[in-house]
């Protein structure tokens, strides 16, 4: 689809009434898009649950027994699920908008059900038999409760005023979330995540630094949102459901740096040499992002590993 087309179908969805606004915005996105039953790539949560296990491992992390805060739980908690079935203890996870669908939630479990050895194999071999046993022999048909598999769902809440004690938890994770937040409230919620991480606690944040558009339109590249100025891209995807703030990794490790967290692991991804190729068409940055490397913009994701300084 057309990513001006796209624009204008969520900027006007969004300026209906909240409620009404999310049930059909979700109408359109399982009836038409990336939440159609068909069309659901039902292993890419497990593939991400691996890859977070497995950026853990590679810093030398613990993470078996231990209690995890989630930022951004989205439509299911299969992530959530994927790591408890891996050993993690538990999973608490905190969403602004209650977005968790029952529906969507039931497709997975279905999923599950019937793919047992293809989900153990995208969890690299880390799942315990006995809970995969014990989640098959109490899935029951629109009736999940998320205790019963160690995870807690708070939605709406507000990151920047969690209702937990300071040093609750022992690992923070977000996975793809944090591109879409503001940046002074992206401020505010890791200062708060700093308040309830442990003094030896870690965080985990993998970010999507590309136009999210040209996830579905083939026709722009990955960097194409970086030509618009603030005022322009605000009109294009200044709502609800595609806001992206446009901030690179320098932005992010800043940030996390001042807030007083101390880099371990990052592991960026983007060799492709996005800008030379989109100037070489006439491409031309906004003034904004003129001063960063060419680095900086090429990079399209990072899984970023911070522990307290």
């Amino acid at each position: 689809m057309n990513f001006k087309l796209k624009a204008f179908i969520q900027n006007a969805v969004s300026k209906l009434p909240e409620e009404f606004s999310y049930n059909i915005y979700f109408l359109l996105q399982r009836n038409f898009g990336s939440l159609r039953a068909d069309k659901i790539d039902y292993i890419q949560h497990f593939k991400s649950a691996n890859e977070l296990l497995s950026s853990f491992e590679r810093a030398n992390i613990e993470y078996k027994d231990k209690q995890f805060l989630e930022l951004g739980t989205g439509r299911t908690v299969i992530i959530p699920l994927a790591l408890w079935l891996c050993g993690v203890n538990s999973v608490t996870t905190v969403d602004k908008n209650p977005y968790l669908n029952e529906d969507i939630m039931n497709d997975y479990l279905g999923y599950m059900q019937k793919n047992r050895e293809i989900i153990e194999e995208a969890l690299g071999g880390r799942v315990i038999g006995t809970k995969f046993d014990y989640l098959l022999e109490n899935i029951k048909p629109k009736s999940f409760k998320t205790s019963d598999f160690g995870i807690s769902y708070i939605s709406p809440a507000d990151a920047q005023k969690l209702d937990f004690a300071d040093g609750s938890f022992d690992i923070f994770y977000s996975w793809d979330v944090l591109e879409h937040i503001p940046k002074d409230i992206l401020i505010g919620v890791f200062k708060e995540v700093f308040r309830v991480l442990k003094k030896d606690g870690f965080m985990l944040n993998n970010i999507d630094y590309s136009d999210h558009f040209a996830y579905s339109d083939k026709n722009i590249s990955a960097i194409n949102f970086l030509q618009f100025n603030d005022k322009e891209f605000d009109e294009l995807a200044g709502n609800r459901y595609m806001y992206m703030n446009r901030l690179r990794h320098s932005d992010f490790t800043a940030i996390f740096g001042d807030i007083g967290f101390c880099e371990l692991f990052a592991n960026k991804k983007g060799d492709e040499p996005l800008l030379e190729k989109a100037e070489s068409v006439g491409f031309v940055l906004d003034s904004k992002f003129s001063n960063y490397s060419a680095d900086d913009i090429n990079t399209t994701s990072a899984v970023i590993i911070s522990t307290k300084k």
